[in-house]
């Protein structure tokens, strides 16, 4: 195969890969915590899985923020994210900073933030209800409660 082919069938791949349709918000996190879920024991507890959707939150916006957004607004959720790992232990740092490289690289095509993310209990699933933000709302990334846009399920086990 020509290179001039090969090029365009990469940049087709890319096309596609690109106008795929995005996953709920909240299912997107979930997958992009599973390296942090996965060390949890089960049965889950509801607050190691709160603990864990909110450090994924900030794995989750501050590489994009700063990559993409306003060096203030960047600057200032770098403080809250370094702020808040500073309580955690250095395993917890540690794997949020591997889930931060995988943010922009497997999820690089993602571009949307966090905007909010809950954990709660219903009967013997634990729900997460997440929103999404996108890049040009970066500065309205507050802790306020919005209707989710998407729910996702997970067992206990």
């Amino acid at each position: 195969m020509s290179l001039r082919r090969r090029i365009a069938r990469t940049l087709r791949k890319k096309h596609e890969v690109a106008a795929a349709p995005l996953p709920p918000m909240s299912a997107a996190l979930f997958e992009f915590a599973k390296p942090m879920m996965d060390t949890m024991p089960v049965p889950r507890k509801l607050a190691h899985v709160r603990a864990a959707m909110a450090l994924a939150q900030l794995a989750w916006n501050l590489p994009l923020l700063e990559r993409r957004a306003d060096r203030a607004i960047a600057a200032d959720y770098r403080a809250r994210t370094e702020a808040e790992l500073a309580t955690k232990p250095a395993a917890a740092r540690a794997l949020v900073a591997q889930m931060m490289t995988t943010r922009l690289t497997r999820f690089a095509a993602d571009e949307r933030l966090v905007k909010f993310v809950e954990v709660i209990e219903d009967g013997e699933e634990i729900r997460i209800l997440a929103t999404d933000a996108a890049l040009a709302d970066a500065g309205s990334l507050t802790q306020s409660v919005d209707e989710p846009q998407a729910r996702s399920n997970i067992g206990r086990g």
